[in-house]
């Protein structure tokens, strides 16, 4: 366990400013969810995991590292292009690999959960986000990133299929769940 601990401590130590985004989109998204709820639908709650998924896997991917700025463009724009994914024994520990991979897994269970409001364009954002911070790494030197990486990308997109997996169950359950309480109110009328 304390392995870690440390591997979270330098994480955050390299990502200074993801914790405090993440706080503040939590923040954003408690206030936005009941709007975007009225306004397209679904529940207040699910807008709020979804918001929250988006503004944290951004603030993990894509806000300035603890690095130096690097001025001018970036020479290393694209760092690694080799197709990999993530094999089982990267993922038994907590590690740059592991961590790719669960920053995406809510945003593809929340994107599931919202897919009868969004309908279409949930994976879009879900399969598109990770290459779209993959390209902002890249381009902007300032955020002292490495690069796209494909691979990273690519570990992104596996976390979110994995939320997507997770998310189908969970909306089984949620309405096996409404239909149960739905069938009891049914029955406690007559």
């Amino acid at each position: 366990m304390r392995k870690g601990v440390v591997v979270l401590q330098v994480f955050f130590d390299a990502e200074p400013w993801a914790l405090p985004v993440t706080v503040v989109a939590c923040a954003v998204a408690l206030a936005a969810s009941p709007v975007l709820a009225r306004r397209h639908g679904g529940n207040p709650l699910v807008w709020w995991l979804y918001l929250s998924a988006v503004g944290g896997f951004l603030a993990v991917t894509i806000t300035p590292t603890g690095g130096h700025f690097s001025g001018g463009l970036s020479t290393h724009v694209i760092r690694s292009m080799s197709p990999s994914l993530p094999n089982l024994r990267d993922l038994r520990a907590l590690n740059e690999v592991s961590l790719n991979l669960l920053v995406a897994v809510p945003l593809g269970a929340a994107a599931v959960l919202l897919s009868s409001v969004l309908r279409r364009y949930w994976p879009l954002l879900a399969i598109g986000l990770p290459f779209v911070s993959e390209l902002v790494q890249g381009v902007l030197p300032g955020l002292s990133r490495v690069g796209f990486v494909l691979g990273d990308a690519l570990t992104n997109l596996v976390g979110v299929a994995m939320g997507a997996a997770g998310g189908v169950v969970l909306a089984l359950v949620m309405r096996a769940g409404a239909s149960g309480i739905e069938k009891h109110r049914t029955t406690a009328r007559a």
